[in-house]
């Protein structure tokens, strides 16, 4: 017996997916902490390396890519059932409603005009810097939008609800339930899909299954069935979730084929194996016929020229409000909304909990996109002390950033509304923003009723909203507009030994001037 039999690969492939299906999904849902240099699983996703590749173009992308293609190329799409947590959440629904409901698969011809034509589209707006798209059709995103909008808020509604309702009443409740709502809109809608088509997302919308069948149709070795040994059972073609087996003509479209090694195992004749593609008549096996050459071109000129149109529409009516606070590392508002697919891992593993998605924050543009929310019924803070969302960003829409740099780094800048503070309108002492600044950014001076109160030195700013969530009053007295680039503060050590070094200076200068009058 082979320990790397095709059977046995087959067994091992449910026990890997398991486990990458269940990491993913307690990062995502934050009941694990992220870690950098222990969950790389997280860089080993085929569209984030892509975005991450156009952003960065760092040494360790490169390599993933390189890896995932020449995986792809040697034995086709191995990613789609062994890594892609997206894929692996089909697969899970897909085998209980055929439990369920009984019906069998049956072979399915891939729509390659149609499927050609959404990558397409999806690729011309991606460049012309409209991601929305993207961010509901790339599956480790779209996967991330379920884990951390479902499971994830309803852990936030459990443990919080009771004192959120006491405090906060039904603000509360429909907060943390919009966010909610729309994740499980997307998780009825995938079951439904899945339930129905089988993995027809992953083979016609999904932008990584395209790119990956583009590599997978000249790989080395393929799957086929041997005419000789298949006895015409059918078992191969009842489990195949990929659709791609058609049992009465003995062949296996290897284009949308994902290597789960399900149909191997199902064999009761050893019929199906792994065959090297020039040494057989494999060679040009999953090329379209001319007639559907045609209809790709026609297909791929609408879809390229739409695209190109709607992106120029977008362009001019998505304005961004001038007040967007986006987090460290993004480095303009701009370029984040350029790169950022919102998977939520960064929102999911916030400790300050002000990384929330956005609702109206970047306009429709940015629609679920990580914000910071300082303010309102569900804020939170920067923690002075955290990087995490830089560091774990997969597709390079915050750049990596040391705890120096991110202690430096300005998203935006507080500003002191004097008409909402206690002590500027009814003279009580306060200074909770002063206290909670980590940057020493605010310092106390007399007020008009005899309180202190708060002046911002935008030198040391930030913007980390802790001055922000820590004022009492509501509307907010000081508050953090985000800046459309993102700039560096000066080191708060630093500038205090300047200003230390001063003073001195100032003195003997305004003596030097009372000796020269006399």
């Amino acid at each position: 017996m082979k320990i790397f039999s095709l059977k046995n690969l087959g067994r091992l492939r449910l026990v890997f997916s398991g486990v990458f299906l269940l990491t993913f999904t307690a990062l995502f849902s934050g009941f694990i902490v992220f870690k950098s240099d222990a969950f790389l699983i997280t860089h080993w996703q085929v569209m984030p390396r892509v975005l991450t590749a156009v952003a960065l173009s760092g040494l360790s992308t490169i390599s993933a890519m390189l890896v995932i293609a020449m995986v792809t190329a040697f034995c086709g799409r191995i990613y789609c059932s062994w890594i892609c947590p997206l894929g692996l959440l089909q697969d899970l629904i897909e085998r209980l409603s055929h439990k369920i409901s009984g019906k069998k698969r049956r072979y399915r011809k891939a729509n390659l005009p149609l499927r050609l034509a959404v990558f397409i589209a999806v690729a011309i707006l991606l460049f012309n810097g409209f991601i929305l798209v993207m961010a509901y059709l790339e599956p480790y995103s779209l996967f991330g939008k379920i884990a951390s909008g479902v499971i994830h808020a309803v852990l936030v509604l459990f443990n919080q609800s009771t004192l959120e309702l006491e405090q906060n009443g039904s603000n509360f409740i429909y907060n943390a339930t919009f966010f909610l709502a729309i994740s499980g809109g997307i998780l009825l809608a995938l079951a439904v899909i899945s339930a129905w088509f089988g993995r027809i997302f992953c083979n016609t919308l999904c932008p990584a299954g395209t790119l990956l069948s583009a590599i997978a149709a000249k790989s080395g070795r393929r799957l086929n069935i041997d005419p000789e040994l298949c006895v015409n059972c059918g078992k191969c073609e009842q489990l195949c979730n990929a659709n791609c087996i058609n049992a009465a003509e003995h062949k296996i479209d290897f284009l949308n084929c994902f290597m789960c090694l399900e149909c191997v195992s199902a064999c009761p004749k050893n019929a199906i194996k792994m065959y090297r593609r020039r040494k057989s008549d494999l060679q040009n096996i999953d090329m379209p016929d001319q007639q559907d050459r045609r209809k790709i071109l026609i297909a791929a000129g609408v879809a390229g020229v739409s695209a190109w149109g709607v992106s120029k529409l977008v362009n001019k009516a998505g304005k961004v409000p001038d007040d967007a606070i986006a987090p460290p590392g993004a480095g303009s508002v701009e370029k984040f909304l350029a790169t950022c697919t919102g998977c939520g891992l960064c929102v999911s593993n916030c400790p300050g909990g002000c990384l929330q998605p956005a609702s109206g924050e970047y306009g429709w543009k940015g629609f679920m996109l990580p914000t910071m929310k300082f303010s309102g019924k569900t804020a939170g803070k920067c923690e002075y002390e955290c990087a995490k969302c830089s560091n774990l960003c997969p597709t390079g829409a915050l750049q990596k950033l040391t705890r120096p740099e991110k202690k430096r780094c300005r998203i935006g800048m507080a500003y002191f509304y004097p008409d909402n503070c206690l002590a500027y309108v009814q003279g009580k002492s306060c200074g909770a923003c002063q206290e909670h600044c980590p940057t020493a950014a605010l310092t106390m001076i007399p007020g008009p009723k005899g309180a202190t109160i708060p002046s911002v030195n935008q030198d040391l700013c930030i913007g980390c909203g802790n001055c922000e969530y820590a004022c009492p009053v509501t509307p907010k007295a000081i508050r953090v507009k985000g800046l459309k680039k993102h700039t560096q503060a000066a080191d708060k050590n630093q500038y205090a030994e300047q200003q230390t070094a001063k003073t001195p200076q100032e003195g003997l200068d305004f003596l030097q001037n009372l000796t020269d009058e006399e």
